[in-house]
């Protein structure tokens, strides 16, 4: 007697019951449990670690390194007094710090401040040192200071996008190889002093100027020493299809260039947030946001490395000033493609921009521009969230691999290209604890099966309209379950699961 097997769609309110799609392993890697960090530009914030509600958002936001000084700022920083190097004239510095007047605030963000922030959100330093208006000398005393304090000097950053064609660093680097030698001297040195520390050079994948063709490969040639390369991305959100500039100045990364927009603004639109609004609840303006962030964060491999280094991504973000997706759910289902990638990438440490902020902040504080029934202060921000999520995911884990699905979504922008819809990892370590993060980008519920991974789990999804301008993970639809075999995911959300503990 022949056996049939009928498949069939079981109508459940308004839809149909989901088949579950086999979870499965993909290779097994080392992973960095301190990898996921924080930039930390504090020019806008006086004694950061005299305020406790701060230092608290911190170690909600859960990161396991903090960067000092920052980024650009960096550049021009007297490790000596805690604050920009008056030597240095307005006419070679970046406009934005000149315009700003950081130069003229009577703030001082010193080592002993950064050492005590450290110390009380038990966080990692990642230094930058000023390799432009500072000679070597000034970096060995100033991390010895940072060691006597009980600072851990592990990651060393040599300079910050130096690449640039700006008027400081092309006439002390008028070439990447005498940058390279420079490098070179300086980490043979460090090494001295602080043996245990890792050292990355700055790379780059621009190619707007004879100086910066091939600019990492040429410098790694005269720095066989270096430990690592460093990347920075910024990427618009591409809602309306949008890319990035192809003409990259400093500080104008990741703007978007409005003549490659796959969409027009009709003008029964009052203003283009109100457009935005109603672009957010299009499959195709949704996987335009998806796919050029994952086509941006691959461009790392355009530098083409012929010597296998480790990135460090020591700054990256969404970069859309005026824009809806800013702060939005959609701005923290970007930043997890940004992790996923890096996690794809073998990425030593993360160090996103910027902690706090008007347009980049990690946790809401003054400085953050109001919106309506937004923010109370020192939530996390939507990208806050993200990077929360997974920093959990990979604190105290040592080994992890990307989830693979029997069967996916596939989403489509509006130029065709097309991007898996559900991703996720898998994280342990030798104490036999498990975790994953899954995240559903598409507007459709997703069903998993986890026959191939025994026990219960303890399931946290996290979810919202894309549009919503989220305050701490209070603000956000939450469902927390158990499940031992089968977790659906609602529509845009993410799913944070733990089980191999004694408690589950």
């Amino acid at each position: 007697m022949k056996r049939y097997v009928l498949v069939v769609a079981l109508w459940v309110g308004c839809g149909t019951l989901l088949l579950a799609q086999k979870v499965t392993l993909g290779a097994l890697r080392e992973i960095n449990p301190l990898m996921i960090g924080v930039n930390a530009n504090m020019t806008s914030c006086p004694d950061p670690q005299n305020n406790p509600k701060l230092i608290q958002a911190i170690k909600t936001l859960g990161v396991k390194t903090i960067r000092y000084p920052g980024g650009t700022i960096g550049n021009y920083w007297d490790w000596d007094t805690g604050w920009i190097d008056t030597s240095i004239p307005d006419s070679v510095m970046i406009r934005w710090v000149v315009t700003q007047g950081i130069r003229e605030q009577e703030t001082r963000y010193t080592i002993e401040k950064f050492a005590s922030l450290v110390q009380q959100t038990q966080t990692s330093p990642v230094f930058m040192l000023n390799m432009l208006s500072k000679d070597l000398g000034h970096s060995i005393r100033n991390l010895k200071k940072a060691e006597a304090l009980g600072l851990d000097i592990k990651y060393i950053e040599l300079g910050n996008e130096l690449y640039f064609d700006l008027p400081l660093p092309r006439t002390v680097y008028p070439t990447p190889e005498e940058y390279g030698q420079t490098c070179q001297r300086w980490i043979e040195a460090l090494k001295k002093e602080f043996p245990d520390a890792r050292f990355a050079v700055v790379g780059t994948t621009m190619r707007r100027h004879d100086r910066q063709k091939d600019w990492t490969n040429r410098v790694l040639a005269h720095c066989p020493l270096a430990d690592a390369v460093t990347f920075h991305k910024y990427s618009p959100s591409s809602l309306d299809g949008r890319q990035e500039r192809v003409r990259i100045s400093a500080g104008s990364e990741g703007l978007a260039d409005h003549t490659t927009a796959s969409r027009t603004r009709p003008d029964s639109f009052a203003t283009h947030q109100d457009w935005e609004r109603v672009l957010l609840q299009d499959a195709k303006a949704q996987a335009n946001m998806w796919i050029t962030t994952r086509n941006n964060v691959l461009t790392y491999q355009k530098m083409k490395l012929k010597k296998d280094l480790p990135l460090w991504a020591t700054e990256f973000n969404m970069r859309d000033d005026h824009s809806l997706v800013l702060d939005s759910w959609a701005q923290a289902l970007i930043l997890s493609i940004y992790y996923f990638e890096f996690l794809e990438a073998g990425v030593e440490i993360t160090n996103v921009h910027n902690l706090i902020g008007d347009l980049f902040g990690q946790i809401y504080t003054r400085d953050v521009r109001k919106k309506p029934g937004v923010g109370s202060l020192y939530e996390l921000t939507a990208g806050g969230i993200a990077t929360a999520l997974f920093a959990e995911a990979t604190t105290d884990m040592t080994a992890g691999a990307p989830l693979q699905f029997s069967s996916n979504m596939l989403l489509e922008n509006d130029r065709g290209e097309t991007i898996e819809g559900v991703r996720g990892w898998y994280f342990e370590n030798e104490k036999g604890e498990k975790k994953m993060v899954l995240v559903n980008f598409g507007n459709e519920p997703f069903k998993c099966s986890f026959r191939e991974f025994s026990g219960k789990k303890k399931v946290e999804i996290y979810s919202d309209d894309l549009a919503h301008h989220p305050a701490g993970f209070s603000s956000l639809k939450n469902i927390s379950t158990t499940c031992r075999r089968t977790l659906e995911m609602p529509p845009f959300s993410v799913a944070m699961v733990h089980w191999g503990n004694k408690e589950l």
